[in-house]
């Protein structure tokens, strides 16, 4: 049967080989029961219908369990509708049972669908930016390169463990971070390439995790402690630009000041031959938005990670940081599953006359930008409360409001 794929690992194949399996307990239990009706009764109408009722939960439930997205909406498609057909007539009892065997069903082809559509934004690679310009990673450029747009370097999304994921601006170029040589290039859609670099101050950079139009993050050991880091560097169209280096430089000293177990720690910023650079704590664990596609999480889980952004939310805010742009890509995870707040590229300082942003100009995340933003006006701390509740609900539930 289409779409099958007996190759379906990790969470989304246990789903899927739970839900073949109820279908398939389905069709032997309607044989059985087709089998004592023509065996007592004498009635080969309803002997027969439980025969194909039978055959049909047993046929979706082999191919389910072999990975077919089309049986499974199919057999669990055909359940839910003789649920349906008979919940007028069926005790509660009997109804709360049928409901319980359709729950697997129903969480196998949520995450199908979550997966599916994961799969389609990869392969497509490109996401448009609605309006005026909005920024969707770590840094935002504040005008647009000369050879195209510009963009973001940002930490891990839907990238393995140790790794950064790097995305433009509209359009949006998505790439997942993948590691080349330490003299590798990869070239951005704007055209803004990052050139090899073999040293940089005093780190040693040993491959590229990501690259945007505006900079790009190596990852680099500093040889003088021994220790990897995740070093974020303006690419040579953007080192010229004072306002990006200004914006650059506050990314650095807005991170720096803020002290909070679960705040990403900014070790170094510097200078090297006229390209200003950022070297940043490396995580291990990918991001939180890798932990949201195709998985159910527990509810401790997600309310432990509510406590550590949450914590290092109100640190910012104490220290008159306002984040901007708090999103599930921007909270990484160490090897030990615990949350870490990061990219203070869009931050403001409350205290602060200068401000970077245009008026009007909205930038954000449009699925977690609170109505202020939309508008361009000025915002506060409540805009970061309103991203971090759009967030938990998105744990909770797998999609955002």
């Amino acid at each position: 049967m289409g779409s099958g794929n007996s190759g379906l690992g990790g969470a989304l194949g246990e789903l899927t080989k739970s839900a073949g399996g109820w279908l398939i307990g389905l069709g032997v239990l309607s044989m059985l029961l087709g089998l004592v009706v023509s065996m007592t009764s004498g009635r080969p109408g309803l002997s027969s219908v439980l025969y194909v009722t039978g055959g049909i939960y047993l046929a979706t439930g082999y191919f389910t369990r072999r990975g077919s997205f089309i049986a499974l909406v199919l057999g669990s498609g055909y359940f839910l509708l003789n649920v349906l057909l008979d919940l007028a007539t069926a005790s509660v009892l009997v109804t709360a049972v049928r409901i319980g065997v359709l729950i697997p069903m129903v969480r196998a082809v949520r995450a199908h669908y979550l997966e599916r559509k994961a799969r389609s934004v990869r392969e497509a690679g490109e996401v448009l930016a609605i309006g005026q310009p909005l920024v969707f990673a770590e840094t935002v450029a504040p005008k647009v390169a000369p050879g195209g747009g510009a963009g973001p370097v940002g930490q891990g999304n839907r990238s393995p463990p140790g790794r950064v994921f790097a995305e433009t601006i509209a359009p949006v170029k998505k790439k997942a971070g993948v590691e080349v040589g330490a003299t590798g290039s990869d070239q951005s859609e704007g055209g803004s390439g990052a050139s090899p670099i073999q040293t940089l101050g005093p780190y040693t950079v040993t491959g590229v995790l990501g690259t945007g139009g505006m900079a790009t993050v190596y990852r680099a050991r500093q040889m003088s402690v021994g220790r990897d880091v995740a070093l974020k560097v303006i690419n040579v169209g953007g080192s010229s630009d004072p306002e990006f280096s200004e914006r650059f430089r506050r990314e650095a000293e807005t991170t720096a000041r803020l002290s909070h177990p679960h705040i990403l720690k900014v070790f170094d910023f510097g200078e090297d031959a006229g390209r200003p650079y950022l070297s940043m704590e490396l995580m291990g664990g990918g991001t939180l938005r890798s932990r949201i596609r195709g998985t159910t999480l527990s509810v401790p889980q997600i309310v432990k990670w509510a406590e550590q952004v949450g914590g290092a939310l109100g640190a910012a805010h104490g220290a008159g940081v306002v984040h901007r742009d708090v999103k599930p890509e921007n909270v990484l995870l160490d090897v030990g599953g615990n949350a870490f707040l990061a990219d203070f590229g869009l931050a403001r300082l409350s205290n602060v006359q200068g401000n970077l942003t245009q008026a009007g100009v909205q930038m954000g995340s449009p699925s977690y930008m609170s109505p202020e933003q939309w508008h361009g006006s000025d915002v506060t701390s409540a805009s970061d409360l309103y991203a971090f509740a759009v967030m938990l609900f998105e744990l909770f539930a797998g999609v955002p409001p």
